[in-house]
């Protein structure tokens, strides 16, 4: 990291000593749910930006146990080359998964179709990108999303800045964003959970956009979230009519009861 990035850390540590936790909940919540969606509809899997090499990648985090090593396909798409270049050696497992180099921010149908040797229902990871666009750009990143869609389906697994609406909450929110984008950082964009589900217009929200420490396939971790935990919302919404596997996309709803804790 550049002494700016932690300058900026430091700052934003001073504003909630929570914040460190809640960006744990976000990773937590993107392998929580993009492996209920793996699941559910045995899809393939794109990630729109490729992962800083921190422990196991994503696609094996979510495979079922009964897949065999190489049945999930994945792609990760990634613009940035230093972040490529580093994906290549940690993410590659022979065949079944790629890295490649296009725009994360409108995937072209052909150029990500191509990649993928089977025709199956797509779950496509966003995580933290939604929240730096505007909201025209985001809506048409997810209408490109939708376009991928071959018959089979669409689901995507988005994490984004949110403003929760509370005093402390909107205060937080607030006060993070002016510092992301005093240290051309950002943009970032603290969204409402009502104007973060606009954005996903043409899909089906299992549940509504929520703290993602509260997502669980079955229902909402039991302890409660806290102010930083309430900035960061987990968002899953899908294209599918009738669930292809061993799950049902209308029972994922965030007010049942069972859940992985």
């Amino acid at each position: 990291m550049y002494d700016a990035d932690h300058r900026l850390l430091d700052k934003l540590e001073q504003i909630t000593p929570d914040l460190g936790c809640a960006v744990r909940d976000r990773e937590m919540f993107i392998e929580r749910a993009a492996r209920w969606a793996v699941k559910t509809f045995r899809c393939n899997l794109l990630v729109l930006g490729a992962e800083v090499p921190v422990g196991e990648p994503l696609h094996r985090r979510v495979a079922p146990p009964e897949y065999a090593w190489d049945e999930l396909h994945a792609v990760y798409v990634e613009d940035r080359e230093l972040l490529l270049a580093k994906a290549h050696a940690w993410i590659a497992d022979g065949d079944s998964v790629r890295i490649v180099s296009m725009p994360r921010r409108v995937p072209d149908h052909h150029d990500v179709s191509r990649l993928f040797r089977d025709h199956l229902p797509l779950s496509v990871v966003i995580p933290g990108l939604l929240d730096t666009m505007t909201s025209d750009d985001a809506r048409t990143l997810l209408d490109h999303v939708r376009s991928l869609d071959e018959g089979h389906g669409v689901c995507v697994v988005a994490t984004h800045a949110c403003d929760p609406g509370t005093p402390a909450g909107t205060s937080l929110a607030q006060q993070i964003q002016d510092e992301v984008n005093d240290a051309a950082a950002g943009p970032v964009h603290f969204r409402s959970p009502d104007a973060i589900a606009e954005l996903f217009t043409g899909y089906t929200l299992v549940g509504p956009p929520g703290p993602a420490q509260q997502w669980f396939p079955h229902g909402p971790a039991l302890t409660q979230a806290t102010d930083a935990q309430d900035l960061i919302a987990g968002i899953v919404a899908h294209t599918w009519s009738t669930p292809t596997s061993t799950g049902d996309a209308t029972s994922a709803c965030p007010h049942d009861t069972e859940g992985e804790q």
